[in-house]
Parts: structure tokens; C-alpha cells; sequence
């Protein structure tokens, strides 16, 4: 009906869980990684829990889908069952044949001696269980004795339970202690922050072949309120919102038309709120309050984002204390966790031909330094000064770092693009945006042209201010010692570390950065030729982040050496 209206190729909010349709948010990545770490460990239980909507079944199909073929998967939809009716699907599922009066002994013997010769072949099983929270405990237990079945290295089944939070209630009953303690992998999905909300929204236009703007941010903001930033409530507003917005002939989604098509999801009274949630009547209260408010201080102010960025891979945003409470400008911090001041503003560049350097034809002219640089992060938006730049940077999930009396050599350490000032002369200061490192020389840019610089020049003109921008990390927003508490970041360096260090295993310690993490981290630094220092800041988080992600660097030719080439 819309499709053609809007330029859609196909529905993109439908509500049936699609794995092409899955937006990759940072806990949805997680997710799936801490999935996968759970089928390499040698048999068990894996949990995947999460609210009524929040992407469960989506997510796990999308595991399915990527599982090597020597995995052989029974899937089971419907958990109230007795112990011999699951017994019976797992047989169904693995084509083993069976009679429908076996007893339950000769089912657990039929599937135990079916294990064994798939472990044989070099195949593993996996069975998985939605709506999990509605197994009874005695056909958990049965689950438990099933995966009894070993050799003297590995255990022969892995069990991933999918099931609403009460799933994580039951099992954690005293007569359930013994499958607890045999949970190899676990992760509980969250609803989505507004942030998530409006990437998730273009991800999946996007997915249907919409490249434009839909959603304006008031409209954003109602939906994220109304749902609580559930998935599929985000999908069914969305969808109607749509349908309202063809029916009235408006070619963009507004809050009006969000909170018309509320009515027709939730009746004339909006989604009760989750437990712990503020009132989506109240919140919508606040919001407008706050909407007339940023209206009259920042009209006209605010950088327009011309186009979904590339970085929505990872959306997750950082916010510093002052960006949280809707400051202008956002914190950045340095190593050590001090708050920087930002750099004051700066005017566009003009020709610089009072450096000592030769021309080379770029393919950033044309823009200024500010956008040159959000550019290379996929960001296409206005910005003409530091306080734009970090604000479209925050809102397009990046966070704007700025470090001062830095050394050239700590510049390849950082290995990001970044803004920078030269003072030519006693008298004059331009702004350049630096992109890359080649052939020993140092490439700068401005509106007019792009440039080679030998580092003897830079180094005399450069006055040791750096500001570049990464991807922002949830719960990192300052420099963390061994001891404090960060779930998130510390989930996040222990998936790296997985990846980056050889026999490292996943660490279950409730999110505290212990001292064993930390010492795996300064190996890690100690590696890369950072201060083995064990600490949580910057340059450690970026290197890690390089070795394990595709994202723009200062990169050197293979093969090739430069003033920034020694640690």
C-alpha cells in the first residue's frame, strides 16, 4: 500500500523475526559473540534472556544461520511439554527413529547412543529450546542428565535456552543449582536507548531500500517513549506511523502521527510502562517541556545529518557527564581521565601556501576540516566549528576525544584521523584535518586542497593538540582502574581479548574489572608497545579496537616506515 509512497522495496517494520531485518546494535553483537563463545566451550547450557520483544528469536535464527556445517541443530518451539515430549522432538528433529511408546529411558538411550556416533563423525549437537521459561524444573533436570553424556575432553550436547527474564528465576532455584552451575555462556538483552531506537529505525529502511530520511527526531523521540524501546512495539508504531502518514499524503513521520498511530497499537491509552520505567505519559510530558525549551535556546544551531552513517555497526553512544544532562559541549577525556577544555573556534582555511609543502590532489576538497573528518567516519553533515562536530559525532554514535602535549610518535598510537592547528607564522593559525600517513610525509587537508607535509615542518609548526573521533563505548567515560564495576566496557575488552590473545578465556566475574583482566590487558598493551600498565584508557581501548575492527586509521603501505612508525 505505502511501499511505492515511501520507495520501499518491502516492509521493513514487519514484526516476524527476519535475520535479514536484525539491527547489530553493541549488545545485539555481544550477544551473538557471547552465544558462539558458549558453543566452542566443550558442551553445556547456553541462556539467551530478554524482555517480550526485544529480539530474541531474531537473534537466534541468526545464529543458526552462521553455524558451521558440522553442527547439527533440534530446534524446539513449544516448551510445555513433559520431559518425554521433548525427549521425543529432540528425536524428531535429529530424523532418529523412535515409537511412540518408548519410554523415557529408551528415548535418553536412543539420543545418548545418536550423540556418540555424531561425535565420532566430528559433529556437534545442539538442541534449543524457546520459551524456556516455561519448561517445568523437573524437565530442566532431565535436560541437566542428558548432557551428562561425555568422553574424557568434551561433553556431547550444548542446550541453549531463549526465554523471557523469568527463565533466569527458575533456575536459579536451589533443586536447579546443578544446571546453574553448568551454564557455560549467558546474556540478557535490554530494550534499546533512543540513540539505538533512531539507528535501528534507518537500519531497517535501509534494509527495505530507503536511503531517505523518514522519521524526524520528534517522531524518534515519541517512539522511543511509547515503546519503551522494545523491537517489535518500535515496529508496529513505526509501521502505522507509515500508514498514517500515507493516508494524510505527508511524505516524513512526525510526532503528531506517532501518537495517532499509538492509539490504533495500544487503544486510546499508551503501552503500559515496563517495570522500573518512567510513564510514557509523563516522559512525553517532560519532553515536550524540554522541546520548547532547546527550541528557543538552539534554533537554528543544530547540524542537520544528511544521510545514515556508516558506523552503524556500532551505535552505541558515549555520553560525558555534560553531554547526559544536555549540555551544548560535550567532556573529552585524556588518558588519565582529566576533563579537557574544547578548542576554541576555529574559521575555515584559507590557501596555506606559507607552509613548506608540496601539493597533492585530494579527494576531500570541497568540504571543510570539520566535515572532512565525519565524512571519513560515513557522517554527511554540516559543521562548522568544534561544538557542531562533537554533537553530530555524539548523535551519530562517536565519541569526540581531544589530547593535548602530544608527542608525533603518540599521534601513530591514536592512528585515527584528526583535526589539528599549524602556526605557519607567529601571527596565523589554520586548522587542517590530518588522514593519512605515506611514504614518510604526513597528508592534510582543508576546503581548498589536500597537502604533503615532512614531519620536520609539521613537527615545528604543529602546537601538540590532537581531536579525533571513535566509535563511543558503552560505560566507558573515563579512565578505569582494576577494581570498578563496568559491565559493559568490561564485557566488551574481554571480547576483544578473546579475539586478540591466545587461550584467553571469557571471565564471569559480574562486570567488576578484576586484577587477573587487568593483566591480561597490560600483556596485551605490552604487545602493542603501550605502557603495560593494566589501565582502561584511550589508547588502549583504540589499539584494541584496530586489531579487531574495520575502522579508519592513519594507515602506513605495508612495508612501508614513517615518522610515526616507532612506538
Amino acid at each position: 500500500m505505502y511501499l511505492d509512497y515511501f520507495g520501499l522495496e518491502r516492509d521493513p517494520f514487519t514484526i516476524s523475526p527476519d535475520p535479514a531485518f536484525l539491527y547489530p546494535s553493541p549488545q545485539h553483537r555481544q550477544a551473538l559473540a557471547h552465544l558462539k563463545y558458549g558453543l566452542d566451550r566443550e558442551g553445556g547450557f547456553i541462556l539467551l534472556t530478554g524482555e517480550v520483544g526485544t529480539g530474541k528469536t531474531t537473534l537466534t535464527r541468526l545464529l543458526l544461520e552462521q553455524l558451521p556445517g558440522n553442527i547439527r541443530v533440534a530446534y524446539i518451539l513449544n516448551a510445555k511439554l513433559n520431559s518425554r515430549d521433548v525427549l521425543a522432538s529432540i528425536c524428531s528433529e535429529l530424523s532418529l527413529q523412535y515409537s511412540h511408546d518408548d519410554s523415557i529411558k529408551a528415548l535418553t538411550d536412543l539420543i545418548n547412543r545418536d550423540l556418540l556416533k555424531a561425535y565420532g563423525e566430528g559433529k556437534k549437537t545442539l538442541v534449543v529450546i524457546e520459551e524456556a521459561q516455561n519448561l517445568d524444573p523437573d524437565v530442566l533436570e532431565m535436560l541437566r542428565l542428558l548432557t551428562n553424556l561425555e568422553t574424557n575432553t568434551a561433553k556431547l550436547m550444548h542446550i541453549l535456552l531463549v526465554g523471557q527474564p523469568e527463565l533466569l528465576d527458575l533456575i536459579a532455584r536451589n533443586e536447579l543449582r546443578q544446571l546453574n552451575q553448568r551454564v557455560v555462556s549467558r546474556f540478557h538483552l535490554e530494550p534499546l536507548d533512543r540513540q539505538e531506537t533512531a539507528h535501528y529505525l534507518s537500519h531497517r529502511l535501509r534494509r527495505a531500500g530507503c536511503n531517505r530520511t523518514l522519521f524526524d527526531a520528534g517522531s524518534i523521540r515519541s517512539i522511543h517513549q511509547l515503546s519503551d524501546g522494545v523491537p517489535r512495539v518500535v515496529n508496529l508504531l513505526a509501521e502505522r506511523a507509515l500508514l498514517g502518514a500515507y493516508a494524510t499524503n505527508k511524505k516524513q513521520i512526525s510526532a503528531p502521527i506517532v501518537k495517532a498511530a499509538s492509539h490504533e497499537v495500544f487503544g486510546k491509552s499508551p503501552v503500559a510502562p515496563m517495570p522500573g520505567k518512567k510513564s510514557p505519559i509523563i516522559a512525553m510530558t517532560a519532553l515536550v517541556a524540554f522541546a520548547v525549551i532547546a527550541m528557543y535556546l538552539f534554533v537554528g544551531q543544530r547540524p542537520t545529518t544528511k544521510t545514515a552513517p556508516v558506523m552503524q555497526e556500532s551505535p552505541i553512544v558515549i555520553e560525558s557527564e555534560s553531554a547526559a544532562n544536555n549540555v551544548d559541549v560535550p567532556e573529552v577525556v585524556d588518558e588519565r581521565g582529566s576533563i579537557l577544555e574544547p578548542a576554541t573556534e576555529e574559521p575555515d582555511m584559507v590557501e596555506a601556501d606559507v607552509l613548506s609543502t608540496s601539493s597533492e590532489p585530494g579527494m576531500l576538497s570541497g568540504l571543510n576540516a570539520y566535515e572532512q573528518l565525519l565524512e571519513i567516519w560515513g557522517v554527511e553533515a554540516l559543521a562548522t566549528d568544534q561544538d557542531e562536530l562533537c554533537e553530530v559525532a555524539r548523535q551519530n554514535g562517536l565519541s569526540c576525544q581531544r589530547d593535548s602535549d602530544l608527542q608525533m610518535t603518540e599521534l601513530f598510537e591514536i592512528n585515527r584521523p584528526g583535526l589539528l592547528r599549524l602556526t605557519p607564522t607567529e601571527d596565523s593559525q589554520y586548522l587542517y584535518l590530518l588522514y593519512e600517513l605515506r611514504n614518510s610525509e604526513l597528508l592534510i587537508s582543508n576546503s581548498r586542497d589536500s597537502r604533503r607535509i615532512s614531519p620536520e615542518t609539521f613537527e615545528r609548526q604543529w602546537n601538540a593538540e590532537f581531536l579525533y573521533l571513535w566509535p563511543a563505548l558503552e560505560g566507558y567515560q573515563g579512565l578505569v582502574a582494576p577494581g570498578a564495576r563496568n559491565p559493559e566496557l568490561v564485557s566488551w575488552v574481554q571480547q576483544k581479548l578473546v579475539d586478540v590473545l591466545d587461550g584467553y578465556e571469557y571471565i564471569y566475574n559480574g562486570g567488576v574489572y578484576s586484577a587477573l583482566i587487568a593483566d591480561h590487558v597490560a600483556e596485551f598493551q605490552a604487545g602493542q608497545g603501550l605502557k603495560p600498565d593494566g589501565l582502561l584508557g584511550p589508547r588502549t581501548l583504540l589499539r584494541l579496537m584496530e586489531q579487531t575492527e574495520d575502522l579508519p586509521v592513519l594507515a602506513l603501505r605495508e612495508n612501508e616506515t614513517g615518522p610515526l612508525a616507532q612506538e
